[in-house]
């Protein structure tokens, strides 16, 4: 069978059985990367070995995020569609609301550790797409 049936068939499918579905594809790509852990553990244990030899120095953890997260703002209207679609999606299919204001929550909490790493939209503003939900 080709891509090209399967996402036929995928479309035919209900809302919340297409969503499972891309829930499922979305967790396969979303595998660790044994090749980037090791990296990462080579580099951790650098770190330490030089924070004991007193070559680097140590900072609160509080410290270090307090200076990279920024506040997110939502207008009214922003806060009423997540609401909205919370709503809507909870009736297609039970916990779902759920999963989608957790989602919310979540891109929140990017947008404000990595503030410039979205695409910018107009001036100051910028989007973030929610990796489960259109």
């Amino acid at each position: 069978m080709s891509s090209k049936d399967i996402l036929e068939q995928a479309l035919k499918l209900k809302p919340t059985e297409r969503f499972l579905v891309v829930e499922g594809i979305i967790k396969s790509l979303d595998e660790p990367d044994s090749s980037l852990d090791a990296i990462w553990a080579d580099e951790a244990e650098k770190r330490l070995n030089a924070y004991r030899a007193g070559t680097l120095a140590g900072m609160p953890v509080e410290d270090s995020i307090q200076e990279r997260i920024m506040q997110v703002l939502f207008s009214e209207l922003a806060k009423q569609e997540p609401d909205d679609a919370s709503q809507y999606y909870e009736i297609e299919f039970q916990g779902l609301g759920k999963q989608f204001r957790e989602e919310i929550k979540l891109a929140a909490k990017r947008i404000s550790e990595y503030p410039e790493a979205w695409s910018v939209e107009r001036g100051d503003i910028r989007k973030c797409l929610l990796h489960k939900f259109p």
